[in-house]
């Protein structure tokens, strides 16, 4: 089990990303966010991870007490499990996990996910992976519990120029 010392490197963490993320420059795709479970793909660099941090940061600011922030790769993950991590957060009031880089977890990420979804029936979960992930052939069947949008690259000029404040309509939504 995890006790609050050791989580609390985590909620400074999620505080320092999700603080330092700009909302200047928008990745839009018509996500409904009341699914309770959100499933963001795409390839490397197409904004999946900014995206995660700026809806949070949006809906919930930085520092909420009902939301966090976690990424698979951080080595906090090496010493700690995601279900107690989860289990914690779940019985200290939290409503949304935002879980970046899910492939991290290894091959059982859908289980993962799965038994997240079970075993905590009202926490809300937005997860992101690599468009590499078979999402649709997962060993935890998430295609009917779960909304997945895909991201595509941006254009090279848009890209570039992504100082500009603008909003862009880029990927779809698929179900399951």
């Amino acid at each position: 089990m995890i006790n609050a010392e050791q989580i609390e490197e985590l909620f400074k963490i999620s505080d320092r990303l999700v603080g330092a993320v700009s909302t200047d420059f928008h990745r839009y795709l018509e996500i409904d966010w009341r699914d309770r479970l959100v499933c963001l793909v795409g390839a490397r660099g197409t904004g999946k991870t900014t995206m995660l941090r700026q809806r949070m940061k949006e809906a919930f600011g930085v520092g909420s007490e009902r939301a966090i922030y976690i990424s698979l790769d951080d080595l906090f993950f090496s010493q700690y499990s995601v279900r107690d991590v989860v289990d914690y957060l779940y019985t200290h009031g939290f409503t949304h996990v935002f879980i970046d880089e899910v492939h991290h977890f290894g091959r059982e990420w859908s289980l993962l996910i799965k038994n997240l979804s079970d075993n905590y029936p009202d926490l809300n979960i937005v997860y992101s992976g690599s468009s590499m992930l078979k999402i649709e052939s997962s060993k935890g069947d998430l295609s009917r519990r779960q909304a997945v949008y895909r991201l595509r690259a941006l254009p090279t000029c848009l890209s570039l120029n992504s100082n500009a404040s603008c909003r862009i309509i880029a990927g779809s939504r698929q179900d399951g």
